[in-house]
């Protein structure tokens, strides 16, 4: 199973809320619920969302064992 925490945890110390990333055209709401529930989101959506950071994919998932 995947988990988003590392992006929860990367958004609170840069001070981003989910509505940022949603106004700023990184996600759409559909995918806000998907990371919210740890829902599997698309590879080239979360490359997206990495580059907008500015971080590795491995920043933001990681597999919850």
């Amino acid at each position: 199973m995947l988990t988003y925490e590392k992006l929860k945890i990367l958004m609170v110390k840069r001070n981003i809320e989910w509505k940022d990333l949603v106004k700023d055209k990184v996600i759409v709401q559909q995918t806000r619920r998907a990371l919210v529930n740890d829902d599997y989101v698309d590879i080239k959506t979360l490359e997206k969302i990495a580059n907008h950071f500015n971080v590795d994919i491995g920043d933001i998932v990681s597999i919850k064992k």
